[in-house]
């Protein structure tokens, strides 16, 4: 693990962050001292700072199809605001409806609705289009509601959990609870709050798949408990346990218990692969103390891994995936896949999209910190990130994505040596770095590049010598180390050369070949050596009725084989012209011998 990114712009404690999926890297948090500070991953300071008053901001959230509105929560109101409107901040819009603090807000990624969860166990409904209350839910939380989700593949469902220890299943077209599930109750096996620490099973925060998740993962939710525990519910196996019971018959001589009643949890349930539900708490190496909050990953497999912080200053890593998978049989010791110990309780978490892949931790300090830790195992494949004014250096984070095959960071303002660990990308096949700023020189670490085929290093200022383990990978057919400040002997022989399809070396001044290894007819742009390894000469001219002097496979500085095979069919002697010429004259001479001859046999 690197040491995190440390991102300012808070004056008081951090509480909530949020990721774009548009504008991959473009994070959002929200703190005690009333401020929204936006940061872009790929910078190193804030972008900009929304001062929305001296209130608390305890939530966020974008609009659905639209991330230039985002909603807040401060004390009992909601409000929208245009992240473009720097000038003023004013909001698009406020509600009112909540009588107690908001907790947390919520969009229905399929509808207009918004919802939010206050501290006396309401959740307001609103309808963001038609900009009214739409219903209230209540008498399902009998303490503060503190997390509310809509439910993607129920779009007229939400599920809230609450100090109570319970977690509420919604449909609020109806405005009633249809499914409670109490963690405050031991379950069947004695596993309730005792042995896991003293704090009761709060439910602090819960999390669902987005719909972009749901072919890879099951319909489930994930519930941060205050005892430390994390456990991920299939919720159609409980609607499933709900319908069985109720189409089961009652014994005759007894009466129904449920009548007007909302059910209750069933601990035992089962999914339809007869699993039950899987909690996971410190027996597998997870949290000692309350679990604050929970979300899904969003960077690679979209949803791979739960991501849980708590109180006891560590975020935790599961690839919960495993036990969900139909072959799998090995034990649950496996399912953590990463512990990050902190300095501080973490309030919050997001991850960042594919193309920033990063881990924001709101801690209870007013110093953001972003992680991207070295073990993601991350499934990218392709970067092309050139001609976009890219300024600063290469990040030796991205030497981590060692699925990475092509990356091309042509035509920026990229500046300062490679990273060392460059060759720790041990499946990139085409790289491209040309036409920026880099220095140094090309790094030892490449060698281990087996898989390298297309090397693009020109229009830099490179210096050092030329790498001789760059002749020894065996797959490499384009090289380009052009326009660089290279020097000393180049250390390629012909037979490497023949090999490439492509091979460009002009532009370094200090640079020179060997000539009894490569001979002087085979156009390199650089000058011979001399016995002390320097240039003899400056390097041969372009040829003026050449292209324009651009880095095209046809410039003179270019080496391909076709061009030597050319060559070598041109045959000295006399040209085509002279030798008709002698032909024509040597017949007319025939021609006027053989005419004097016959005129002096006829006579």
């Amino acid at each position: 693990m690197t040491d995190p990114r440390r991102l300012r712009g808070h004056k008081d404690t951090a509480i909530c962050c949020i990721a774009s999926r548009d504008r991959p890297g473009l994070v959002a948090t929200s703190g005690e001292d009333g401020c929204i500070c936006w940061f872009d991953m790929r910078c190193k300071d804030v972008l900009y700072v929304m001062n929305l008053g001296n209130n608390p901001i305890s939530s966020l959230c974008f609009k659905p199809g639209n991330e230039d509105i985002i909603y807040v929560s401060s004390g009992n109101e909601v409000k929208g605001f245009d992240v473009h409107m720097a000038a003023s901040w004013k909001p698009l819009e406020s509600y009112n409806y909540n009588k107690e603090e908001i907790n947390q807000i919520a969009c229905n990624s399929k509808s207009s609705f918004l919802a939010a969860a206050d501290d006396g166990g309401d959740i307001k409904v609103i309808d963001i289009h038609q900009k009214c209350l739409y219903k209230t839910l209540r008498a399902g939380h009998t303490s503060i509601c503190s997390s509310i989700q809509f439910l993607p593949w129920r779009p007229w469902e939400v599920i809230t959990g609450g100090l109570d220890s319970k977690l509420v299943m919604w449909d609020f077209s109806k405005g009633r609870p249809y499914k409670v599930l109490d963690f405050g109750v031991p379950d069947a096996d004695g596993r309730g709050n005792a042995g896991q620490c003293f704090n009761p099973a709060f439910v602090h925060a819960i999390a669902v798949p987005e719909v972009d998740m749901l072919d890879k993962s099951d319909k489930i939710c994930v519930v941060a408990r205050g005892d430390g525990g994390v456990d991920v519910i299939n919720i159609e196996a409980e609607l499933a346990a709900i319908k069985s019971k109720s189409t089961s018959k009652p014994r005759k001589g007894t009466q129904s218990k449920s009548k007007g009643r909302v059910p209750s949890a069933d601990t035992e349930t089962q999914d339809e692969n007869g699993r039950k539900r899987l909690h996971l708490d410190y027996s597998l190496g997870g949290h000692t103390a309350a679990v604050s909050c929970v979300a899904f990953s969003i960077f690679g497999e979209k949803g791979k891994f739960i991501i849980s912080g708590g109180n006891d200053k560590s975020v935790k890593v599961w690839e919960w995936s495993k036990y969900f998978d139909a072959d799998q049989t090995s034990s649950n010791g496996d399912l953590l896949h990463l512990n990050i110990n902190l300095n501080k309780k973490v309030n919050w978490l997001c991850t960042t999209p594919t193309d920033s892949e990063n881990l924001v931790v709101c801690g209870t300090s007013k110093v953001v910190k972003g992680y991207l830790p070295r073990h993601w195992h991350l499934n990218i494949t392709h970067i092309d990130l050139s001609g976009n004014k890219l300024i600063g250096k290469i990040p030796s984070s991205l030497t981590r994505l060692e699925n990475l095959e092509f990356l091309n960071l042509s035509s920026n303002a990229l500046d300062g040596e490679i990273p060392t660990s460059f060759g720790d990308l041990l499946s990139l096949q085409n790289v491209s770095l040309a036409s920026n700023s880099l220095s140094g020189s090309i790094p030892d670490s490449m060698a281990a590049m087996p898989a390298l085929v297309h090397l693009d290093l020109g229009s830099n200022q490179l210096n050092g010598t030329i790498p001789k383990f760059i002749s020894e990978m065996k797959e490499l057919k384009y090289l380009n180390l052009e326009k660089n400040n290279f020097n000393g002997v180049m250390p390629f022989n012909v037979s490497f050369i023949k090999r490439l399809v492509v091979f460009k070396v002009g532009g370094n001044t200090n640079l020179c070949y060997n000539h009894s290894t490569i001979s002087s007819k085979v156009k390199l742009g650089i000058a011979p050596c001399d016995k002390n390894g320097l240039p003899v000469s400056p390097p041969p001219a372009r040829d003026s009725s050449g292209d324009d002097g651009s880095s095209g496979e046809n410039s003179d500085d270019d080496y391909s084989m076709d061009d030597t095979n050319q060559k070598g069919q041109h045959h000295h002697g006399p040209s085509k012209v002279v030798l008709g010429v002698a032909i024509g004259l040597s017949s007319i001479v025939f021609l006027i011998v053989f005419l004097v001859l016959l005129s002096k046999w006829c006579g």
